[in-house]
């Protein structure tokens, strides 16, 4: 082949290339434009009936293309997309709607609270002593009856006020009887014109002051004769005079100060009620006391809790205590007994805010809740110190109650769909109260006997 030949068969070449290339970088144009205005119908049944030929050019493209893969990959996105639309042009259609005929009802509002389980009852054992601990007749959270022995406490210091007063008594009872013989004797010598006025008055003086510290170190003595569980009577029998008698009460020991149940319940650890006002000294009221432990006169040494039912505290904020009232219906629960509901009630209401340094934006007021019974079963199965949920019901007054699907929200205001008699859809501006978990209370708006329409979803309505 001569050379000029050659050059002529290669321009020849390169111009079939070149319109090649160009056919199919317009085929690809159209493919694309296709593709694109088929995405664009409302529906796939219409995009498979009037988009047909466009279908069978973009199939056609994709078989004769050198680049098979790509054009079936590209095929395979196009069919996903469309089935995607397709999706959401259902969901997007209107939804079903029912009829609810609106009607006045008695709503309760519920109102939910966290507390902590405590006694019924507590009653508080104090120590009358101050002294060394010697014998333990109990274990926490034993059941004991009122009576029963608890402690043993030896004290030394007892035993030093029992000698100190007991002398200091008889020692005032003997002044008194002596001036009251010298009391009377000045009021014969008075009456007499024996004596002056100045020394009746006198005698007299002395005798009222003599009584006065007689029943002083009386009762100085029954406190301290108490505490050692000593009959004050057989000290009050006894004069200066019986010194037989008096030493062998002197020398008396208290190394046995027996503290006793004041109460039958569960012994619990000690717990201070809210309505005492026991100071302990600074020991720590805590402690578990055994063997051994020193305690001082008037500690708190534990608590006999009444398990026969419960209470807890609750606190409620400013916005919902005028709601709340004493007697209203409760219920009891917890994430240890979830599948029973204790009944209860509210008890105690105060009128006090708690005094609380958080600095929180409302206030709030504690609220004393009451079980009154529990059954044995329930006794064994909660205990002192678990957290419970608490259920307030507060009654409201007679009010429609709605759906919360029924409402429309639309700038700013709510509303709902009404049919009127001749069966037109009216919105009508309400205004909502309190909600419960799936009803709305229309204050004003619809009246007892309207035909709301209310879709058949869960989701509040909003445009």
């Amino acid at each position: 082949m001569k050379p000029y030949q050659y050059r002529i068969q290669k321009f020849q070449l390169n111009k079939k290339c070149f319109y090649l290339k160009y056919f199919e970088r317009k085929k690809l144009l159209f493919f694309l434009l296709a593709c694109f205005d088929t995405m664009l119908l409302p529906s796939f049944f219409l995009q498979m009936t009037f988009s047909a030929t466009r279908w069978r050019f973009i199939l056609s493209c994709c078989q004769r293309s050198p680049h098979r893969q790509g054009g079936w990959l590209v095929l395979t996105m196009v069919v996903f997309f469309l089935c995607s639309c397709q999706g959401h042009d259902k969901n997007s259609s209107p939804p079903k709607m029912k009829i609810v005929v609106a009607k006045l009802q008695q709503p309760t509002q519920q109102l939910y609270y966290a507390g902590v389980l405590a006694p019924l009852k507590m009653q508080s054992v104090l120590s009358p002593v101050e002294g060394r601990i010697t014998n333990v007749y109990f274990s926490y959270g034993q059941f004991v009856k009122e009576g029963q022995k608890l402690f043993i406490i030896s004290s030394t210091r007892l035993a030093e006020q029992y000698r100190k007063t007991i002398a200091d008594y008889l020692e005032k009872k003997s002044a008194y009887a002596n001036s009251s013989e010298s009391f009377r004797a000045s009021s014969v010598l008075y009456r007499q014109g024996v004596i002056s006025k100045e020394e009746y008055t006198t005698t007299r003086s002395q005798y009222q002051l003599s009584r006065l510290n007689y029943y002083e170190s009386q009762y100085e003595m029954d406190k301290v004769l108490q505490r050692a569980g000593v009959c004050s009577q057989d000290v009050r029998r006894l004069t200066l005079g019986d010194t037989v008698k008096v030493n062998e009460i002197l020398r008396r020991q208290f190394k046995s100060v027996v503290i006793r149940a004041n109460a039958s319940g569960i012994i619990l650890f000690p717990m201070k009620n809210n309505n005492s006002s026991e100071d302990n000294g600074g020991v720590d009221s805590q402690q578990h006391l055994q063997v051994g432990s020193a305690v001082k006169q008037e500690q708190l040494l534990l608590t006999i809790g009444d398990l026969s039912g419960l209470s807890t505290q609750i606190y409620v904020n400013e916005v919902n205590i005028n709601s709340i009232k004493k007697g209203m219906r409760a219920f009891v629960t917890g994430s240890a007994f979830p599948d029973v509901r204790l009944q209860a009630y509210v008890a105690e209401v105060s009128s006090q805010a708690k005094t609380d340094e958080s600095h929180n934006a409302l206030s709030e007021f504690p609220i004393k809740i009451l079980v009154p019974q529990l059954t044995l079963a329930e006794q064994q199965r909660i205990h002192v110190g678990m957290t419970a949920k608490i259920l307030i019901e507060v009654p409201k007054p007679a009010c429609v109650l709605l759906p919360l699907s029924a409402l429309r929200h639309r700038n700013g205001v709510y509303q709902v769909a009404v049919l009127d008699p001749q069966g037109r859809q009216h919105l009508k501006t309400v205004t909502p109260g309190f909600t419960a978990v799936s009803e709305v209370a229309i204050i004003a708006g619809v009246r007892p006997g309207d035909r709301v329409l209310v879709p058949l979803g869960n989701e509040h309505q909003h445009d």
